[in-house]
């Protein structure tokens, strides 16, 4: 694969770096990403900005990236893991301008974050409740397999980005008025600018202490805690799911 007759450039980027000191955990995740890109004869640097406000740090990325002529940023969160030794080559084969791992959400309903919203409003006013549309996860959509999805909103966890459909676009990228998380604030952008993301079932990662086999009992258990009304031993068999369906992770 030649970009311009050379080899392709990649930043790996990650805003923070409170990482689990733990080197089977994060540190793991990081060497098998830069051995994938290393498989695909990528040219790469990891960038870390430190002690830097959020927003300035993402801007600080995207700053980066069109600086020093990078042609993708795989952008990555510091609380993910279990990353598989085919996610780069996969998430690269799908070809994708935007296009991230999935991953369930580390609360409460614990669904996979790659999002849809219900109604055509922006994610600023439906994270502020001035709008009675919101976002929900693609599972409850019925999609089953391990290809790639649309979604109007993929998490930042691990999300590969091109930068060329990008290059035009008003710069800073994050103004630093945002009332919404930075991921939301890119999916903003994205959809303000025809820029289609995806979601690849076949990337999936665990998620601080959440995966995607107990996914589907943490749901039951806080379920069954908020509604102590619900009687668990004849409920249970309609609670409890088969957590490696996604559309099931969503509803169990």
């Amino acid at each position: 694969m030649l970009i311009n007759g050379r080899e392709p450039r990649v930043l790996v980027a990650c805003p923070t770096l409170g990482l689990n000191p733990d080197p089977d955990i994060w540190l793991n995740s990081l060497i098998r990403i830069l051995n994938g890109f290393r498989r695909e004869n990528f040219t790469h640097a990891v960038f870390c900005p430190y002690k830097q406000l959020w927003w300035q740090a993402n801007n600080l990325i995207w700053d980066c990236a069109f600086s020093e002529k990078f042609d993708y940023i795989l952008r990555i969160d510091d609380d993910i893991h279990g990353v598989p030794d085919d996610a780069v080559s996969m998430l690269l084969n799908a070809n994708k301008d935007v296009i991230g791992a999935a991953y369930c959400n580390q609360r409460y309903p614990y669904t996979v974050n790659a999002m849809v919203r219900s109604a055509d409003d922006t994610f600023a006013n439906i994270y502020k409740g001035s709008t009675k549309a919101y976002v929900q996860s693609v599972q409850w959509h019925g999609y089953e397999g391990t290809g790639v999805e649309h979604v109007e909103l993929i998490g930042f966890g691990m999300t590969l980005i091109k930068v060329a459909p990008f290059k035009f676009l008003e710069r800073p990228m994050y103004k630093g008025e945002e009332d919404c998380p930075d991921d939301s604030y890119f999916a903003q952008v994205c959809l303000d600018n025809k820029i289609e993301q995806f979601v690849h079932w076949g990337v999936r990662l665990k998620h601080r202490h959440v995966t995607f086999q107990n996914a589907g009992h943490l749901y039951n258990a806080d379920t069954l805690e908020m509604h102590p009304e619900i009687n668990k031993e004849n409920n249970e068999s309609v609670l409890l799911a088969d957590a490696n369906k996604p559309t099931e992770v969503a509803n169990a």
